[in-house]
């Protein structure tokens, strides 16, 4: 599967894009045209798996999901991400009934059969490709998928919009999955529930991505990487300077700056020829570097050969990595597309896109400025690097640091490193992460993909700088009282604006996840309960059939009821004007709402607006039982308002733990 830019001219391929595309079942190749940016995502049916009549269904499947045929041409129009995803599950479809040869038309498949599909998925083996393969199971997002296409297929064969469609639907996914695969579950050590939390709406947990950002910056602000940069620099330099003049041998008489700052700075006797002298000049100039950007004299250079230097450039890669998924909940596919290039830097050392019009999703559409430790970390990768990236016009995270580099006379073309390779980046860092805290974290995340940060980081970036969170986390690692090393990583804040829009966009994520949520103990309180009746009253119980952009439509609607958002560790806030006389939080001066003032436990647990998530239980637990302490601790026929605001805490923390299945 490829995308063409519609804009793109002078190829064939935009030739043929302009001649009209009828996207009939025949063709083998369809043209879909995105929504937003009018790119065209091009479907390569001839190259897919599957018998003809099955590729039939699934083109039918298409235009049914994409809403169906917008001009007589036969023009599609969809969301080009949406029908990427739809088509790869599918495919999956498709290659399980080409890999057990099955004829049979999808009316007449059973659940014995349809459960036979779902372990294959769970267990890697409908994977279009050996990239694409997961290490263990299959993830959450990987099942919901072939949910989707099911149910879609079951409803649209039924209203008679295609040829043929399964019989069966899946209403109750969790259910379903638990009685289809859960025994594979148990057997590799997953619960069910913990299964179903996971996937693409799994979190990396607080505590961890505080240390686990420490740990980053503690690379990128270290002697090692200064030293790497300034090595780079030289070598993007006319004063570039030959590999084996820089790390050396132990042994022999060539001079290297390793063997000079190890034999104490004294070179060796030499006759006064111009190469030698010329290759003295360049270690001495080279040393003098390292001094300036390190502060003293190094007695030895950190790395003994290029390979080893190589490799701890790929560390710092790493450790930018992981800056740029806490800070910013960039996708990996945008991280890889990021060209220098694409920006400009100011005096204050900000990062701004240099174009107005927003970019597709196969830019990075998630980062229009970069502060702080994202810009100090753009500016460790723009600098790691022997070409220089912004006239060489490469990706942020492509790595050039060969000798050839060195010795080339002309500049050269270099590509965007692929997703895999920025994905590995995050899981070597963690590999390394856990051999040195160990159980400390692996109770939390054994494990952690990219786009966990996805999902993690508006609560964590943006909403968890302050309060009791960093005052639990403290505890939990037995960290001293303000300890910098759980506070290194609020350097550089966002902005106000981009931190609008961020919340913006995580109430909306919020919104979409809670209408879709099929687990009765996933979201609890007042505003799950508003936003589960507002998606009625829009768009009724049918959101998983809904024409592509309709879905997204009523999302904004709903998330456009809520001003703003604020974090507790026992739950989100989501103040709505709307309906602000239902506030608990009224200023009894004014008799108006300020959520920012006159919020705490015992009255936003009780709140309309308040939303509670499974992550907030043993928050919820631990503050119940400081209230019951409290209680105990005053004779009951005292009255107060203190006792009575505990008495009410305590009911409603049980209250909460009940809706969340927890008692």
């Amino acid at each position: 599967m490829s995308t063409v830019s519609s804009k793109a001219s002078g190829s064939q391929e935009q030739k043929d894009l302009e001649t009209p595309r009828f996207n009939r079942l025949g063709d083998e190749k369809w043209y879909i045209t995105d929504e937003t940016s009018s790119d065209i995502l091009v479907l390569n049916w001839a190259s897919y798996e599957g018998s003809y009549v099955k590729k039939l269904w699934a083109k039918e499947m298409v235009v049914f999901y994409s809403g169906g045929y917008v001009s007589e041409d036969g023009k599609l129009v969809a969301r080009k991400s949406t029908i990427k995803g739809f088509v790869v599950d599918l495919r999956k479809i498709l290659l399980f009934s080409s890999q057990r040869n099955i004829t049979l038309e999808f009316h007449r498949w059973d659940r014995e059969l349809i459960t036979e599909m779902f372990r294959a998925n769970l267990l890697g083996e409908l994977f279009l490709s050996a990239q694409d393969k997961p290490d263990g199971l299959a993830s959450r997002g990987s099942t919901n998928g072939l949910f989707t296409v099911i149910n879609v297929s079951n409803h649209a064969f039924s209203e008679g919009a295609i040829s043929d469609g399964f019989a069966i639907c899946f209403h109750n996914r969790r259910n379903s999955a638990n009685a289809m695969f859960g025994d594979l579950l148990k057997k590799h050590g997953v619960h069910i529930d913990a299964y179903f939390k996971g996937g693409s709406f799994g979190e990396v947990a607080t505590e961890v991505a505080m240390l686990l950002l420490a740990e980053a910056i503690a690379v990128l602000r270290s002697d090692q990487t200064r030293a790497a940069v300034a090595l780079c620099k030289v070598q993007r330099s006319p004063d570039q300077i030959r590999h084996d003049l820089v790390y050396g041998r132990e042994s022999g008489n060539r001079v290297s700056l390793n063997k000079y700052m190890k034999q104490g700075r004294i070179f060796p006797e030499f006759r006064n020829h111009g190469h030698r002298r010329n290759a003295r000049e360049k270690i001495l100039r080279l040393d003098a570097l390292f001094t300036e950007v390190i502060g003293r004299e190094l007695s030895s250079l950190f790395w003994n050969s290029h390979g080893e230097f190589v490799n701890y450039c790929a560390e710092v890669y790493e450790a930018c990595a992981v800056i740029f998924l806490c800070l910013t909940g960039i996708r990996v596919s945008e991280l890889c597309t990021i060209k220098v290039s694409d920006y400009e830097k100011r005096n204050s050392g900000e990062w701004i896109f240099k174009s107005q019009v927003d970019k597709t999703h196969a830019g990075g559409s998630e980062i229009r400025v970069m502060h702080g430790l994202v810009a100090e970390a753009a500016d460790v990768l723009e600098a790691l690097s022997y070409s220089d990236k912004r006239t060489d016009n490469v990706g942020l995270f492509s790595r050039n640091l060969c000798q050839n580099m060195v010795d080339r006379g002309e500049e050269g073309e270099y590509f965007h490193p692929k997703k895999d390779t920025v994905s590995s980046y995050v899981k070597r860092f963690y590999a390394r992460f856990i051999d040195k805290h160990g159980d400390a974290v692996t109770t939390k995340n054994s494990s952690i993909s990219p786009h966990q940060f996805r999902h993690s980081f508006a609560a964590f970036a943006l909403r968890r700088f302050d309060g009791n969170v960093l005052e639990a986390i403290r505890q939990h690692f037995l960290h001293g009282e303000g300890s910098g090393y759980t506070k290194k990583y609020t350097d550089g804040k966002l902005t106000p604006s981009v931190m609008n829009q961020l919340e913006r966009d995580y109430i909306n994520e919020l919104v979409a996840r809670i209408a879709t949520s099929e687990d009765q103990y996933e979201f609890v309180g007042g505003v799950a309960l508003y936003i589960r009746k507002r998606v009625t009253e829009i768009i009724g119980d049918s959101h998983v059939f809904l024409p592509v952009g309709e879905f997204e439509e009523a999302v904004d609607e709903i998330a456009r009821d809520f001003d703003i958002i604020n974090a507790h560790e026992y739950g989100y806030c989501m103040f709505s004007s709307k309906r602000k006389s239902q506030a608990l939080c009224r200023d009894p001066r004014t008799n108006l709402p300020d959520p920012h003032r006159f919020s705490g436990f015992s009255v936003c647990s009780g709140c309309p607006m308040n939303l509670v998530l499974q992550p907030h239980a043993e928050a919820i637990k631990r503050l119940g039982v400081a209230h019951q302490n409290f209680i105990q601790k005053h004779p009951l026929k005292i009255r107060s308002k203190a006792v009575d605001a505990s008495k009410k805490a305590i009911k409603n923390a049980e209250r909460i733990l009940r809706e969340l299945g927890e008692i």
